[in-house]
């Protein structure tokens, strides 16, 4: 039975720098292209922004150069984020601009999920390279936008709003561990089987959240600082738990072709608006923990190269 691997990468703003400084160095330890392995990659805001640049083979070390020069860029000249977003999404677009040029979302040498959310209609997005016929205009999409839809974080920038007048936001308010969309991607449209699916996850930390303040009748006041951290927290905790359960080849045994790196740190030791050296460190010791077991599950073998659906002959691209 032919293998099918997916790469997933979640969501947390500038602390992708610790998924950017894994990848690469996962890359120098074991000699290889990052995406030449993986069949399938998904990912969410931040991890959205990599999985992109990994698709259209963007170098790991220009992903890492990205986070470590142009961060400081993006996150800069916060407004009070009290009735209006904390930043302006125009550093950020620029700095996309200059990584992916006008390429589109199509272009990727891999297929790609990305999340997102239509906050006009209370409904979940996800872009989409033409891995299917049904696939009619994701693929026509610049990178970039795409990008700016699944990163526009509620509070921190503003929502993204397309062409079409759709309003977006961040994937990770339903997905940022976004590794069941992909297994479902998998499953679903790509025609793999359960059995035949590996999945490396890779988070961009867990911090311990002290709860302490929130009672058992906490009210809004208790509740106002903490609540993102603990739904975004069920959320990729919840998605860990069933993805390591629908991989086990055999529901009582503990292995599982479901691989997570996702460290866990102090509460505020990193945040997700600041550029840290020390989360580039964390990021170089997890690869080199890693890099002998994720490449016996993950690097022995390339996936075959990606070839999207083409479009018949009578159908026009602004379909």
């Amino acid at each position: 039975m032919k293998e099918f691997k997916i790469l997933a990468l979640d969501g947390g703003g500038l602390k992708g720098l610790f998924t950017a400084k894994l990848l690469a160095d996962l890359e120098t330890h074991l000699g290889v292209k990052i995406a030449d392995h993986f069949d399938l990659i998904t990912g969410t805001s931040t991890g959205a922004i990599i999985a992109i640049a990994l698709g259209l083979r963007v170098p790991t070390s220009e992903i890492l150069r990205f986070y470590r020069e142009k961060g400081p860029q993006i996150f800069d000249a916060p407004s009070m984020g009290v009735l209006k977003a904390k930043y302006s999404a125009d550093p950020l677009k620029k700095a996309l601009t200059e990584v992916f040029g006008e390429r589109t979302l199509g272009e990727s040498r891999t297929a790609l999920v990305i999340p997102a959310f239509n906050i006009q209609r209370r409904e979940v997005k996800l872009f989409k390279t033409r891995h299917s016929s049904r696939l009619l205009k994701d693929c026509k999409m610049r990178a970039v936008d795409v990008a700016m839809a699944s990163a526009a974080a509620p509070t921190y920038l503003p929502s993204f709003v397309d062409d079409s007048m759709i309003q977006y936001v961040d994937g990770g308010v339903w997905a940022n561990n976004p590794a069941m969309v992909g297994v479902v991607e998998a499953m679903s449209v790509l025609g793999a089987e359960r059995s035949s699916i590996s999945v490396l996850s890779i988070g961009t930390t867990k911090e311990v959240v002290r709860m302490d303040a929130v009672k058992q009748d906490g009210g809004i006041a208790a509740w106002a600082l903490k609540a993102s951290d603990v739904f975004i927290g069920a959320d990729s905790s919840g998605t860990h738990a069933m993805v390591e359960l629908l991989l086990r080849d055999h529901p009582d045994e503990d292995a599982s072709r479901y691989v997570r790196i996702n460290p866990e740190v102090a509460a505020g030791e990193f945040k997700l608006d600041r550029v840290s050296d020390q989360l580039i460190a964390l990021g170089a010791r997890e690869a080199e923990h890693a890099s002998r077991n994720l490449r016996r599950r993950f690097f022995e073998s390339k996936a075959p190269a990606f070839e999207p659906i083409p479009f018949p002959q009578s159908e026009t691209l602004a379909a």
